[in-house]
């Protein structure tokens, strides 16, 4: 009985160390703005982490977001968009943005941006 539970838990151990957890939004570190309003809104110029996005609720439009510093530009320059967000929706995204980060909002959505 006693070899069973030892391997049990050499089992256990093991089995623990394999399962890895996704890093969620808002993890430690991060740095967060929340928008209630259709608007462009520039969040950082330069090097940063977008990390997610987090739907807290309003008027739900698309969402597009932007790898530049502003909320115009080229195709290339559009990370993401989101033309259907829900309330309670969490948007993973952890990409690095070499320019700057620019949410814009076509509705008074309201959003929480988590990025690095």
């Amino acid at each position: 009985m006693k070899k069973k539970l030892f391997l049990f838990l050499i089992m256990l151990m093991f089995a623990t160390s394999w399962v890895s957890a996704a890093p969620l939004s808002g993890s430690a570190g991060d740095k967060y703005n929340n928008i209630t309003s259709a608007t462009s809104t520039q969040i950082k110029t330069g090097n940063t982490n977008l990390s997610g996005i987090i739907i807290n609720g309003g008027t739900m439009g698309t969402i597009t977001i932007y790898n530049n510093t502003s909320c115009t530009g080229l195709d290339q320059q559009i990370v993401a968009t989101r033309s259907a967000p829900y309330v309670g929706e969490i948007i993973p995204f952890d990409v690095f943005l070499a320019t700057g980060l620019c949410i814009k909002t076509e509705a008074a959505s309201n959003l929480t941006v988590f990025y690095k």
